[in-house]
């Protein structure tokens, strides 16, 4: 009599740790959106063994004996445990030279300037040392396309005003894959070049307006806006760039409502970022994007 009612009390508990477990399981498919939620096969092992067994007394045994396994290696409830694993945010680049990695540009025709050896002078020998990655290990995001060219002008103006559109941004700006988030690092080029400033246009662009840095700034960032809507764009101007690049860039960004990087105090080598300069970049990104993310969550 005694035994029987510590069985009854026993089977009691178990069952309700069933009916809990199967209560965070149902939590966890509604919550998890985007993952998929994971079910611990014991749970219906437990129960299809009933009929197996030749009696209530050897399916005693064998639910004790798998269940007291289960607790021990502490996955029972596997779903307390709720969406274990975000997904990573991608991020996309279209960029000039500092952007560049050789091996690590899309399509892979594009110019580089960075790579394991070169002939510059700079201390930069390892791609982990680029903004880019540094920017998306520590955001724990995942590199979607690094579209990046050096030599790069925004507008279809290069050096020595010759025609720079096949390795422009305007160009190159419909070839950035579906990021979640979008960095543009370019104008450097378009003031060492002194390619024309122009008036700011936001409608009706011709093709000879292409040719003219606001004008095509502008241009790419309605067509970038429109083309994907959900996506966050970021632009970033370098520092100590002559001239109203920056300027109008920002005042562009502002129109479209879009976030704007004043870079300031970039340590250089040979004109390029070094290693510190790099990790100056990354962390002057992060903190404007963690800013703007703070902001969202208090609205």
């Amino acid at each position: 009599m005694q035994r029987t009612t510590i069985y009854s009390i026993f089977l009691f508990l178990l069952f309700a740790f069933l009916a809990i477990g199967e209560f965070f399981d149902s939590v966890a498919q509604k919550g998890c959106s985007s993952h998929q939620a994971v079910f611990h096969p014991q749970q219906d092992s437990l129960r299809s063994n009933y009929n197996q067994c030749a009696s209530l007394e050897e399916w005693r045994h064998l639910f004790v004996k798998q269940t007291f396994t289960t607790f021990v290696d502490n996955s029972y409830f596997p779903n307390t445990r709720l969406c274990e694993e975000k997904a990573k945010l991608k991020m996309s680049i279209l960029g000039d030279s500092y952007s560049t990695y050789k091996g690590y540009v899309s399509p892979d025709t594009n110019e580089y300037w960075y790579a394991d050896t070169m002939d510059y002078k700079n201390n930069l020998h390892d791609v982990k040392q680029t903004w880019w990655w540094i920017v998306q290990e520590d955001m724990g995001w995942e590199l979607e396309k690094n579209n990046s060219f050096s030599g790069a002008t925004v507008c279809n103006t290069g050096y020595n005003g010759r025609d720079f559109s096949k390795r422009s941004f305007v160009t190159r700006m419909a070839n950035i894959g579906e990021p979640d988030i979008l960095f543009i690092f370019g104008g450097t080029n378009d003031c060492w070049a002194h390619s024309p400033l122009g008036d700011f246009i936001y409608e009706d662009w011709k093709a000879t307006d292409l040719y003219k840095f606001r004008a095509a700034f502008a241009f790419m960032i309605n067509y970038l806006t429109r083309k994907h809507p959900k996506m966050r764009i970021i632009n970033i101007c370098n520092s100590n760039l002559k001239g109203e690049y920056c300027i109008s860039m920002e005042k562009i960004c502002r129109y479209y409502k879009i976030e704007n990087i004043q870079l300031k105090d970039i340590d250089k080598q040979h004109s390029h970022p070094s290693i510190l300069g790099m990790r100056e970049i990354a962390a002057q990104i992060e903190k404007l994007v963690k800013q703007e993310n703070n902001k969202e969550i208090n609205r």
